[in-house]
């Protein structure tokens, strides 16, 4: 699986049913270097946006799979900080 241009879901690995039984889930999208657009669906709405995971100096030679936890984690903290103003 290559980044550049490629379009691919996470939804197997991070899909999860709530006492609902809807399913929630998470898209990432490669989108330049360092960045991905992300798009989470539940059954309350969607949300969308951008991350940057990229690292100044050198070419970025993490994998695939470790770039993709590092944009899960940035969203993570996006969604913290978002949760915290509405506060």
């Amino acid at each position: 699986m290559t980044l550049a241009g490629v379009k691919y879901g996470i939804d197997n690995a991070r899909a999860r049913r709530d006492r609902s039984g809807s399913l929630d889930t998470i898209r990432l999208e490669a989108d330049g270097r360092g960045s991905f657009s992300f798009t989470f669906s539940s059954a309350r709405g969607e949300m969308s946006g951008r991350v940057n995971v990229g690292t100044e100096g050198p070419p970025d030679r993490r994998s695939t799979s470790d770039k993709e936890q590092a944009a899960k984690n940035q969203i993570l903290a996006l969604a913290r900080e978002l949760a915290q103003t509405c506060e």
